[in-house]
């Protein structure tokens, strides 16, 4: 595994990286609670907690808030109707800030195989890529990737963990901004 391959696997960033050249690096910002931008954006950076605010019609960074994961039946790959609103709401975002990127991951229960529920994390994943792009995101933003059922939301062993775990969250990349997702 490449140094590259390690930063990316874990979603760290490098503390020197300073992606709006504003001279501090991306970890202090994110540490102070701001907010690093792609060099060129215009979005307002948001406050410090807890500091007061110096114009509160700011607006905030598109990828500030977390993305809520899209959640799938027991051995299925295709897209709730009760999702799809949440989706388009997502796409109006992520065009919002073109710069951005994402990685799309497909997640799993643990009832399956190792290979079948990394092909079905996969087609979970290409499915909400393939809605995304119809409804107006640049191809380029979205990159798929499948964790099976490697990264469960819940480890539990009942229906209700493996109904969380039936999932594509949908992750900041590298060089965007870092979005914690509770």
């Amino acid at each position: 595994m490449s140094d590259g391959d390690e930063v990316n696997k874990y979603r760290t960033s490098p503390l020197q990286a300073d992606t709006d050249g504003d001279g501090v690096a991306d970890g202090a910002e994110v540490a102070q609670g701001k907010y690093p931008l792609v060099a060129g954006e215009q979005v307002a950076r948001a406050e410090a907690p807890g500091a007061a605010s110096a114009s509160s019609a700011q607006p905030e960074h598109p990828a500030a808030q977390a993305f809520q994961a899209v959640y799938f039946d027991f051995d299925q790959h295709a897209l709730r109707e009760s999702q799809k609103m949440m989706l388009v709401e997502h796409a109006e975002r992520i065009k919002a800030s073109p710069t951005s990127k994402l990685i799309l991951e497909g997640h799993c229960d643990e009832r399956g195989t190792l290979e079948y529920d990394f092909a079905l994390g996969q087609k979970r994943a290409d499915n909400v890529t393939n809605f995304l792009v119809k409804s107006g995101v640049a191809v380029g933003q979205l990159t798929t990737v499948s964790d099976g059922e490697e990264k469960p939301a819940d480890p539990s062993h009942t229906e209700a963990a493996w109904a969380k775990n039936r999932r594509v969250e949908l992750v900041p990349a590298e060089g965007t901004l870092q979005v914690l997702q509770e």
